[in-house]
């Protein structure tokens, strides 16, 4: 490459110097001369450059030899002496071994026991995971539980409210029905001292006539029984024939025979004077009443009561 380059170098130097003449021969054989004189001393001295790094090489390459011849010599005395520790150390070397194997073991131990741990920790893990998803299902069965139970509570409450509300109204209701029949009972027991005491009074020309009040009310005498039962009584008469004229007309009254017979049971017990003692106070369960005034200008009105003791 390098001779190459110089050639090309050389060309370049002796091509702008040449001169015409016959034909060109003469300049054509100097040019071609000039050149193979340069390319001769050219390699005449690479020659002697190649030889002189031929030389230099060849002295490196014994130094690097013996170099090497000396460290192959440490070597193999190295060697030796190595060999020689081997030798005399084949025990340590056995139980070097031994040490070896044994920790072997021991590793190979270790590896099962972490194998071992490994599973026991899955299977914890498993079982961590199974009893969380238990407690997880549990924990919402009981809160579903616990809000059904809120809502049957709160039903209840309402309904307890209700009835409370329904249990006062009631409670009411009865405070009022028992102070009515407190005062009814204070009627009634006012009629049977009065009556009482009539009776033990009563005088034979006023077994008909006397007058009974109790609280500006006219009460029934024996008089007005009697008017009763001919102003209860059915009467048939003839369609074709008109009701005959009576000198007093008597007036009707609209009575049931339920409330009549009560009525009349309630008048048997105030002629009944030989049982007086037994008779504190009739219950008469009734009112009588006209829409006009009767003959004797009756008036009836009874109340309803358990008893009459209060």
């Amino acid at each position: 490459c390098h001779r190459e380059i110089h050639t090309q170098s050389t060309h370049q130097k002796y091509s702008g110097k040449r001169k015409s003449g016959i034909n060109g021969y003469d300049y054509k054989g100097k040019f071609a001369f000039l050149i193979v004189n340069e390319l001769l001393e050219k390699y005449a001295q690479n020659q002697k450059e190649e030889e002189a790094a031929r030389k230099e090489h060849k002295e490196e390459r014994e130094k690097e030899m013996e170099a090497l011849r000396e460290k192959n010599k440490r070597l193999e005395k190295e060697k030796s002496d190595l060999a020689t520790k081997a030798g005399r150390s084949d025990l340590e070397v056995a139980a070097l071994k031994e040490e070896v194997k044994r920790l072997q073991e021991a590793a190979e131990k270790r590896r099962n026991d972490l194998s071992t741990a490994q599973n026991q920790v899955e299977s914890l893990r498993r079982e961590n995971t199974n009893l969380r998803n238990a407690t997880d299902r549990k924990i919402n069965q009981l809160e579903g539980t616990v809000r059904t139970r809120d809502e049957e509570i709160e039903k209840e409450i309402t309904q307890l409210r209700r009835d409370d509300q329904k249990q006062k109204i009631e409670m009411n209701a009865m405070k009022e029905k028992m102070e009515k029949m407190e005062k009814d009972a204070a009627i009634f027991k006012e009629f049977g001292e009065q009556h009482q005491k009539l009776i033990h009074d009563l005088q034979p020309k006023q077994s008909s006539g006397r007058i009974w009040t109790v609280g500006g009310v006219r009460m029934v005498t024996a008089a007005d029984l009697e008017y009763l039962k001919k102003a209860t009584k059915p009467r048939r008469q003839s369609p074709s024939r008109p009701p005959a004229k009576q000198d007093c007309q008597v007036p009707e009254i609209g009575v049931s025979s339920s409330r009549m017979s009560a009525f009349n049971r309630f008048v048997g017990a105030m002629d009944r004077t030989d049982k007086i003692q037994d008779v504190k106070c009739w219950w008469f369960p009734t009112t009588i009443s006209t829409t006009r005034p009767t003959k004797y200008g009756i008036f009836v009105n009874a109340s309803q009561h358990q008893s009459c003791d209060k």
